[in-house]
């Protein structure tokens, strides 16, 4: 448990002088880099704690905003103003796939407990569901309450949780949980 109120966080100061406008980042399972969406249609890996930039992969043809790391940590998904999802590998940072989810922008990914699925939010009420290991778009019909803002997967079972404002400026917010249908 952390300590309340007794200590100090101790603040990793830093500068990313080779990366700009980001979006999102994460870091990677042994926790010893960050990954970088950025506006540039890439994503970064900056070594931590120095946050000394390593490289720069090319992954959208417009902004990547957003970016998750499969739960078994050999993947890597980004999401990009272009309507793809591509997977990268997370040894050679190479592409293995990509996936034309639709016209409008990406701007939520979250993979499944197991690493099998990516749920992604996008610019309208749909969340899709897509396979992470052939790309195969499975389900693309889960009504929401609005556009989600946040997507997040149970941490055991196949349940997606969303949320984002209402659509109509309504000052309250919505929550929305959908569990994937039984495979027979």
């Amino acid at each position: 448990m952390l300590p309340r109120d007794t200590h100090k966080w101790d603040f990793v100061p830093g500068k990313l002088d080779t990366v700009e406008g980001i979006r999102d980042f994460k870091f990677n399972h042994p926790g010893d880099l960050l990954f970088i969406a950025t506006k540039s249609g890439s994503f970064a890996t900056v070594e931590y704690p120095t946050l000394n930039f390593l490289e720069s992969f090319k992954s959208h043809t417009g902004y990547c905003n957003v970016l998750d790391l499969d739960p078994r940590g050999s993947y890597m998904a980004t999401g990009g103003e272009d309507g793809m999802v591509n997977i990268f590998n997370n040894v050679e940072m190479q592409l293995s796939r990509a996936t034309f989810i639709s016209d409008l922008p990406i701007y939520n990914l979250s993979y499944s407990f197991d690493g099998e699925y990516l749920a992604v939010g996008q610019l309208s009420s749909d969340v899709v569901i897509a396979s992470s290991v052939s790309g195969e778009v499975l389900y693309r019909d889960m009504r929401q309450g609005g556009w989600p803002s946040c997507i997040t997967w149970h941490p055991s079972r196949y349940i997606i949780a969303t949320c984002g404002d209402h659509p109509k400026g309504r000052a309250a917010g919505w929550i929305a949980v959908n569990s994937m249908p039984q495979q027979s």
